[in-house]
């Protein structure tokens, strides 16, 4: 059976980390309430109520799983930076582990990606992501061991899925035999990676699978996130689109994108380990300006049809997970949680969804 499993971002609290290179105070709230429509019916997600929550509050964890667990969604994958032992933004997984009466299923992807000044346009580095040595490996597989070993933390055959963002970035597989072996250590049955993948062609290199998936390591699963071809297909025709559209924002239809990625499931079918993704829309000038992307008639109905699309031949196809960008991305206009625009509508179309087929 599928699980449905929505990334969520923990950014909804200060850091003396983020208040040094943003101000003070500054939360992912910050740049929804400094953003600014960019022309006629820019219509960008904002709260439902302004619930500007702050993770660090229990009740807002509560409320959160509340609705997860009502509107049948399987867990949440919480965003993990780790920079050669330095965390961030790790307190609201690090308290999930003291509610312990708080029934929320939960997962990491660790998002290996350096921290740089993007939003405004700078490349100014904040943070590199470094791996490190033996020692260093170590050390974060003992951190995540302490996650592991809840209950609600989600496991495959008795092994706890971990998902790396940018697996090619890590190019000595040593690190997660080490990762394996220790999980089996601790009684696991070893690692359950995943590793993201964002375009056919990095699946289907040699290179790519000699190392990634290779039985020396472990097991595998991908995670392709079809916002990341659209991503592509709009770099090549960036210079027409700004030509083209009157408002020079970026563009492209929700119904466009969800054609290419049913059509991409197809080419994936022979794959045995992929595990689908899906989003409920996009729209990131909150953060990046003009710069950003939108996808047009990114709506719960567009979103309804394309989901179960994706859920059907995900449970056909025998996929282990179902992965939804995103639970609260609210500065990438991806969210599950209830809006102005749409209120619980996102989070009904996969109910609705999930009970057809159960």
């Amino acid at each position: 059976m599928t699980k449905t499993i929505a990334y969520f971002l923990p950014q909804y609290h200060e850091i003396p980390e983020n208040n040094k290179w943003w101000g003070k105070g500054f939360t992912e709230w910050t740049n929804l309430n400094n953003a600014k429509k960019l022309f006629r019916n820019h219509n960008f997600l904002t709260p439902l109520n302004n619930n500007q929550y702050n993770l660090l509050d229990v009740e807002t964890v509560e409320w959160q799983t509340d609705l997860m667990n009502q509107y049948k969604i399987d867990g949440l994958c919480y965003y993990h930076y780790w920079f050669r032992g330095k965390k961030l933004l790790e307190k609201p997984a690090e308290n999930l582990m003291k509610y312990k009466n708080i029934n929320q299923n939960f997962m990491f992807m660790w998002a290996n990606h350096d921290w740089t000044k993007s939003w405004i346009g700078k490349k100014d580095l904040l943070i590199k992501q470094e791996y490190g040595d033996k020692n260093d490996w170590i050390n974060h597989i003992n951190y995540l061991i302490s996650f592991f070993k809840d209950e609600r933390y989600i496991k495959v055959d008795n092994k706890p899925v971990f998902q790396v963002y940018i697996p090619e970035d890590i190019t000595d597989s040593r690190m997660f035999e080490i990762w394996n072996k220790r999980c089996k250590e601790e009684g696991f049955d070893g690692i359950y990676l995943i590793q993201n993948i964002d375009n056919l062609n990095k699946l289907k290199s040699e290179t790519f699978n000699k190392t990634y998936h290779s039985k020396t390591i472990m097991e595998h699963s991908f995670s392709m996130n079809y916002w990341r071809e659209r991503n592509i297909f709009m770099r090549g025709i960036n210079k027409v689109q700004r030509i083209l559209n009157q408002n020079n924002i970026n563009s492209i239809s929700y119904e466009r994108l969800a054609q290419t990625s049913i059509t991409l499931i197809n080419e994936m079918k022979s794959y045995p380990n992929i595990n689908y993704g899906i989003m409920t829309g996009w729209d990131n000038t909150p953060r990046y300006g003009k710069r950003g992307y939108i996808l047009k008639n990114s709506n719960p109905k567009n979103f309804q049809n394309y989901f179960e699309k994706i859920y059907s031949l995900s449970l056909n196809h025998n996929r282990n997970f179902l992965f939804v960008s995103c639970w609260n991305e609210w500065c990438e206009g991806m969210c599950l949680e209830p809006s102005e625009q749409y209120g619980y509508k996102f989070l009904e179309s996969i109910k609705k969804t999930v009970l057809k087929y159960a």
